[in-house]
């Protein structure tokens, strides 16, 4: 497969979780499912880390995989939609949550980031859910290490760009 191939797919593997991150911040923002607004482990995780979030994120990447599939019918190899998308939609959630209990150690509060390696605790937080998505996406459609680091890459940037962009539009409070 080529480089352009890759990046391509990259960026249409990754289209299903801006559409489920967008959702989860509407969902947020607007307090739906309130009493799923329940924290995992408040003291290893922290309050913004709930059963909430682990639910919608798996079912809105679900249908955001579906949505995709309907655009490009080849590119989930074939998988159930609905299968793939809460497979990767749960890898999503869950790789959020060694970064929250690392910052809870360390003492900083949720949603915060450090005054110190600020930029580096940024990176992490948008790192740590392409890093698993690539890597459930890589198990089941069977991508080469370069796609899936081509992945990790791509979904990184697209991360960091949409929360920058959502930042300028005062739907979040943090530009990273």
């Amino acid at each position: 497969m080529a480089v352009t191939d890759s990046l391509a797919q990259a960026v249409i593997l990754s289209l299903p979780l801006v559409f489920s991150g967008g959702v989860h911040m509407a969902v947020v923002r607007l307090n739906l499912f309130a009493p799923l607004r329940v924290p995992i482990f408040r003291r290893w995780f922290g309050d913004n880390k709930t059963w909430r979030g682990l639910l919608v994120i798996p079912l809105t990447t679900a249908v955001g995989v579906a949505l995709t599939s309907a655009v490009w019918p080849d590119a989930f190899g074939g998988w159930n939609p609905f299968a793939l998308g809460t497979i990767v939609g749960l890898a999503y959630a869950v790789a959020e949550l060694p970064n929250s209990f690392l910052k809870r150690r360390l003492g900083i509060a949720p949603g915060k980031r450090p005054p110190r390696n600020a930029a580096w605790f940024a990176l992490a937080d948008q790192a740590d859910s392409a890093i698993a998505c690539a890597l459930a996406y890589g198990w089941a459609l069977g991508l080469t290490p370069a796609t899936v680091l081509l992945f990790i890459l791509v979904g990184t940037g697209i991360h960091l760009m949409v929360n920058y962009n959502l930042y300028l539009m005062r739907l979040r409070k943090e530009p990273l």
